[in-house]
């Protein structure tokens, strides 16, 4: 390589480091002028939402929603976002002992009404007739459900509904519906171990506030299109009860390709062409200026390659090549050899080390371009991929950064295989978990 030849970044590993999108809003109080939809809901004197009121008639339905819509994942990568949300709400039967039905936070496809329902059970999500089969109306949602149906556990529950009301996985909340207590809940998924968590305050036997708690690992992508509805349904059937917002906060970010802006192919034709993707990297070269484009024989970051036996992500299987020595095998073949070798392997390497499953060992943008221009060693990197795993914490507040282990390890393809629960005292320290399937993912997540 000619000496007054340097490698200048342009266009860096679009799909390695992909542009990001996301979106944050936090509201205290309400008025008609947020970014609220309202539907048979209403605001109070207080600024809050009222879904449904303990004073109105049986069989209400109210619901409340984010106007814009939410990018859950991007076609063009298959990235799903990682989120996180926040709300206080009270649910209040005003001293009466007989009330019901609940109250839900939900993701639905982008646009959706409330359906044609009578019954409280279902709350305001999907038809009377589909309560636990909603073809017609498919969603995503966390109950707060204080009224026992024929297929709910006993007592008031909280509990994560996929396409039906009779939930994946619930915990008896300890709540407080005849003195309207107001209590606080955290929802959050990591895209990485498709894990929804849920953390959400309850009273114990002697008043003392505390922090109850359950997970589900669920691939979202499974249920829900790109682009979805956030917000909040609440129901009453022959029972009432006042359900409100107090505030509501929410946080996402996803990675996406630059200009992508249509629906994603079905999973079945990824697949399928998964194999002859092509990865375009963008360089400029000093001196004359000629830009570079070079192609690398790679699949999509979870598209999914090597046929039906092997299902491995793009990056995994970089990495597989890297520490077998063989990493230019992930050149396209048609390029036939007819590139610098010592340009390509930094290529990549530096695509690998920026796509290092620990963000904080990833390089800066100033690093990268040293190294691209030979300003700086390459990284050491381990043979193998790291996996991370997310270990429980102890009595740290919810939704915070924990802390974070690296190994190796087989990933499962299950869109949903795992659940735990737990109740957590603010005055204690002692934190105690039940568990479907025992998981080492934690039920408060790095939210990032």
């Amino acid at each position: 390589m000619s000496a007054n030849v340097s490698l200048l970044t342009i266009f860096f590993i679009s799909l390695i480091i992909p542009f990001g999108t996301s979106l944050t809003f936090n509201y205290t109080s309400f008025s008609y002028d947020d970014n609220i939809s309202y539907e048979r809901a209403y605001l109070d004197s207080n600024r809050a939402i009222q879904l449904t009121s303990a004073m109105s008639r049986n069989r209400m339905v109210g619901r409340a929603s984010y106007s814009k819509p939410v990018r859950l994942w991007d076609r063009a990568t298959g990235n799903l976002t990682d989120f996180s949300t926040h709300f206080i709400f009270e649910i209040d039967s005003e001293n009466r002992t007989a009330y019901g039905d609940g109250l839900a936070f939900f993701l639905v496809p982008q646009g959706s009404r409330i359906p044609n329902v009578t019954e409280g059970g279902s709350f305001g999500l999907t038809n009377d007739d589909q309560p636990l089969n909603s073809t017609t109306n498919p969603f995503v949602a966390v109950e707060f459900d204080i009224f026992q149906n024929p297929w709910d556990p006993r007592r008031e529950h909280v509990g994560i509904d996929i396409n039906s009301v009779r939930s994946v996985s619930n915990l008896t909340w300890l709540s407080d519906i005849r003195d309207g207590q107001r209590s606080e809940a955290w929802i959050s998924y990591n895209s990485s171990t498709w894990n929804l968590s849920v953390v959400f305050t309850g009273i114990s036997e002697n008043s003392t506030v505390m922090q109850q708690g359950l997970h589900y690992n669920v691939y979202l992508r499974l249920y829900l299109p790109e682009f979805v509805t956030i917000g909040f349904s609440a129901a009453t059937g022959g029972l009432n009860a006042t359900f409100t917002i107090y505030s509501w906060e929410f946080s996402s970010s996803l990675e996406v390709k630059a200009n992508s802006t249509d629906q994603a192919p079905p999973l079945g034709d990824r697949r399928r062409r998964s194999k002859n993707t092509k990865l375009g990297l963008g360089l400029g070269l000093g001196g004359g200026g000629v830009v570079l484009i070079c192609s690398l024989v790679l699949v999509w970051f979870i598209g999914i390659c090597r046929g039906s036996k092997g299902q491995v992500y793009m990056v995994q299987w970089v990495w597989e090549l890297y520490g077998s020595g063989k990493l230019l095998e992930a050149a396209d073949p048609r390029l036939s050899k007819a590139f610098e070798k010592q340009q390509m392997e930094y290529l990549m390497i530096i695509g690998l080390w920026c796509a290092h499953p620990d963000e904080n060992l990833r390089p800066s943008i100033r690093q990268a371009i040293q190294v691209l221009n030979f300003e700086a060693s390459l990284p050491v990197l381990p043979p193998k991929m790291p996996v991370p795993t997310y270990l429980i914490p102890s009595a740290n507040p919810p939704i915070s950064v924990q802390s974070l282990t690296y190994g190796s390890g087989a990933y499962s393809d299950e869109s949903h295989n795992q659940s735990s629960s737990y109740n957590y005292n603010t005055n204690s320290s002692q934190l105690t978990t039940s568990s479907g399937t025992s998981s080492p993912s934690a039920a408060l997540l790095n939210t990032r």
